[in-house]
């Protein structure tokens, strides 16, 4: 099946889904090139590794309340051994079908059209009691698009429009306040226990629904209402 028009990552892959017979399911974006021995590589590995719900070539540790990328895991980078890691890379992926037919896993609509969508996956297996993994397999090429490029214009569903920026922004407002509680703590209270100096996000802001991020010389400012609003104010002369 194929989709007429752009209706985003997280919203295409539950299409994918719901659609799917077989009880393992791959992800792959359409400019990955990929041998059929890293396809056998990670399916194996996502049924023999222990608890194992995704597995992927490559993937990281984030940081929750930084909103980053603690260590990833990459092509130049990859462990010898299957690791144990917070999410794997969207590009390329393997999950299991009756974890979604069970109602476990659901990628997440609401970061329509990107972003965000692997670390919420990551968290839901999480808190699931299931793990991610990375498999070191190297079978497979895929060049870096739109996550790197800030200031790209994508058009999804009907009229909608966003700058790639704009849409990062406006996604970890949403991840913040799916997953963290009215005290402004994690709901997983074990999240980054040997990086206790990575503080929360300071609880007043999240009750003022204001959080202020500098970027380079761009000084991003969002609303966090029930609709999350996102103003960029210029201060490049």
């Amino acid at each position: 099946a194929s989709l007429n028009g752009n209706a985003g990552v997280p919203r295409a892959w539950n299409v994918g889904v719901h659609l799917a017979t077989q009880p393992t399911l791959f992800f792959l974006n359409a400019d990955l090139r990929v041998s059929r021995s890293s396809v056998e590589g990670l399916e194996q590995a996502l049924w023999e590794l222990p608890a194992a719900a995704a597995v992927g070539p490559e993937g990281s540790f984030f940081g929750f309340y930084t909103y980053e990328d603690i260590l990833w895991f990459h092509k130049g980078n990859q462990p010898s051994a299957p690791q144990l890691v917070d999410a794997v890379s969207g590009f390329f992926f393997a999950v299991k079908r009756e974890l979604f037919a069970r109602r476990i896993l659901q990628f997440e609509d609401h970061y329509t059209p990107c972003f965000t969508e692997e670390w919420d996956l990551g968290i839901q297996i999480r808190q699931s009691g299931y793990r991610c993994y990375v498999v070191p397999v190297s079978g497979y090429s895929h060049d870096w698009g739109v996550s790197v490029q800030h200031e790209r214009v994508i058009s999804y569903l009907k009229n909608e429009q966003g700058i790639t920026g704009e849409i990062l922004a406006r996604n970890r407002i949403r991840f913040w306040r799916k997953w963290l509680g009215i005290s402004g703590e994690l709901a997983l209270p074990e999240w980054e226990p040997n990086r206790p100096e990575s503080p929360p996000p300071a609880r007043e802001l999240l009750l003022q629904s204001r959080i202020v991020e500098v970027t380079g010389s761009r000084s991003q400012k969002s609303r966090l209402d029930l609709e999350p609003r996102v103003q960029f104010i210029d201060n490049r002369n």
